[in-house]
């Protein structure tokens, strides 16, 4: 079994789904609130064309360290439950 949170970066930010939000990494898109999606921002996004779309839209860094560290406790409430737990990344355990 393999459960996937491909907005994790924008959760482990702590924002809102509500909110407009993107996390980019070298000026392009690598993760989406469902709003920013909802205003056109799509992952592979250019940070210009992004912002254009969603004037309100919350830019935020790439952080993989952060990431990591708010996904800790998922991984641990996982191991508690079954003996055998892989992390691909942050956001994806099998």
């Amino acid at each position: 079994l393999v459960v996937r949170c491909a907005d994790w970066p924008v959760v482990a930010a702590g924002v809102p789904l509500r909110v407009p939000a993107a996390v980019f990494h070298a000026n392009r898109v690598v993760a989406t609130s469902p709003a920013a999606r909802d205003d056109g921002v799509v992952r592979h996004q250019r940070r210009r064309e992004a912002q254009s779309r969603c004037p309100s839209l919350l830019v935020l860094d790439h952080d993989p360290a952060r990431d990591s560290r708010a996904f800790e406790p998922v991984v641990a409430a996982l191991d508690a439950v079954t003996s055998r737990v892989e992390v691909g990344e942050p956001g994806t355990v099998a």
